[in-house]
């Protein structure tokens, strides 16, 4: 029924992009990404189906989402904040036990500027700078009453370009 309605939906020239669970001779599945697209060819339609087996990414992506499950259990239960900056100097990942301390819930402030979030900080802003700058530096920072000793890193690329900065802060009160 689900297949039938992706058929139509491509042959009515709505391209179709969608995963599919398939299963081997031997009875093993497998994962598989479908586009489904109409075309013409002397004024008749036809249906273009690329199939592409994404088995091997399907593992990589269940790996990837046990150690990040593991990560956040430690992040959970040590007294730190994981942060990751973007080029926009916007946070874009912000965890830990820490962050309940100071009042934060880790989305908070996914998606804010971090010249908006430390305006009364520089000394915070400044290490961020020197950190995509290219520097990696280690840090006390005062906040809030608590000491937290911080590592700013910058994120590079395959270029060593610098594509964000990532902070771990410990707290060492």
């Amino acid at each position: 029924e689900k297949a039938r309605g992706l058929f139509n939906a491509a042959m009515e020239g709505h391209p179709q992009l969608f995963e599919w669970a398939h299963f081997r001779i031997d009875g093993m599945p497998f994962w598989v990404e479908v586009n489904l697209s109409r075309i013409e060819i002397k004024g008749e339609f036809f249906m273009q189906a690329v199939v592409r087996d994404t088995t091997d990414r399907k593992k990589a992506e269940e790996i990837l989402y046990e150690k990040i499950s593991q990560l956040d259990v430690v992040l959970e239960n040590t007294p730190v904040v994981l942060s990751a900056v973007n080029l926009e100097r916007k946070f874009i990942l912000n965890k830990g036990s820490e962050l309940k301390r100071f009042g934060r819930k880790p989305e908070a402030l996914v998606g804010k500027s971090v010249y908006d979030v430390y305006k009364d900080r520089p000394d915070i802003i400044e290490y961020g700078e020197r950190a995509f700058a290219g520097e990696s530096l280690k840090t006390e920072i005062d906040l809030a009453g608590q000491v937290l000793e911080a590592f700013f890193d910058p994120i590079k690329d395959a270029n060593c370009e610098v594509q964000g900065v990532i902070v771990l802060s410990v707290n060492i009160t």
